[in-house]
């Protein structure tokens, strides 16, 4: 059975400013490594690191020196939890879908998916059309009148009101009309 041999410290090494910096250079990365692996992050980390040496440094004259890293690791992993534990109460339990919330500005895929869908039904409504019932349509979509369609094209009333006729309509009867119509392009 192997033996240790423990180092001994230096005459006069019983000054607890003394003791305080010689752990935390010989250990302090060994601890901070402790914290990291028990903390959310390495602020929370940091934050139960210095906990422990707060209480190390309260507690130093009554801790054994053979034993005081060994107690300061388990401090430090006790400090660790109580921040985790303390983070995990303040941020909210309930689990987020990331994949429900739309950011500002930004449509839903439904909406998204429905818009896309109207495009590409008015497209198909506009290519069955005549190109002066397009022109009507596009115009009074501007929101111009029949009398100002008629100005702007040169066409009379008579002519504006047939080619503006669809948008009269309901819709279900405008996009089947459209749609069963194709011979409409053709005259």
């Amino acid at each position: 059975m192997a033996t240790r041999t423990f180092q001994r410290r230096p005459a006069g090494f019983d000054d607890p400013q003394e003791r305080i910096a010689d752990l935390v250079a010989r250990q302090g990365s060994v601890l901070m490594r402790i914290a990291r692996q028990w903390s959310l992050c390495a602020d929370d980390a940091q934050d139960a690191y210095q906990r422990a040496l707060e209480i190390y440094i309260r507690r130093v004259e009554s801790l054994d020196p053979a034993t005081e890293a060994a107690w300061l690791k388990v401090v430090v992993k006790h400090e660790a939890l109580a921040v985790r534990r303390a983070r995990q109460e303040s941020v909210t339990p309930e689990v987020v879908d990331f994949d429900a919330h739309v950011p500002p500005g930004q449509r839903s895929t439904e909406d998204r998916f429905e818009s896309t869908e109207r495009v590409t039904r008015s497209a198909e409504i506009m290519r069955r059309l005549k190109p002066d019932e397009a022109k009507a349509l596009m115009l009074k979509a501007e929101g111009l009148s029949y009398h100002e369609i008629g100005a702007r094209e040169g066409w009379s009333y008579t002519k504006v009101n047939p080619a503006v006729w669809p948008l009269r309509q309901p819709p279900a009867w405008r996009s089947s009309f459209a749609l069963s119509t194709p011979h409409r392009r053709s005259l």
